[in-house]
């Protein structure tokens, strides 16, 4: 299944001139290390994530990765703090079920160029 919907996603969204990448696991950590990249030549940042998730007891959304249950918007907030991606569009898209037990990512990075 994940690499069906994995595969959905580099096939509708390289024509439109995405960078794209795919990885597995290590979900938070991803999300750390892309706040801290220099986007300032990106028109916009999208990420797909491709997991299981869950509610917890606060009632928030959390995602499953293989470094830890996180909450979705931990996630989100990370970008959002990412200085080089102020004032661009930032998209993130869920797709979240109990079918696989790790988290993939398919990582859209525009490549046009100001």
């Amino acid at each position: 299944m994940e690499q069906f919907d994995s595969s959905y996603y580099f096939r509708h969204y390289s024509p439109l001139t995405f960078l794209l990448f795919h990885t597995r696991g290590l979900l938070l950590i991803y999300f750390v290390v892309a706040s801290k990249e220099d986007h300032s030549n990106r028109d916009c940042f999208a990420v797909a994530v491709l997991t299981h998730g869950d509610v917890n007891e606060s009632g928030k959304d959390v995602l499953y990765g293989t470094d830890a249950l996180i909450p979705a918007e931990k996630l989100i907030e990370h970008i959002k703090l990412c200085p080089s991606l102020a004032g661009k569009p930032k998209i993130f898209i869920f797709q979240v079920g109990s079918v696989c037990t790790f988290a993939c990512l398919c990582v859209f990075k525009s490549t046009v160029q100001f």
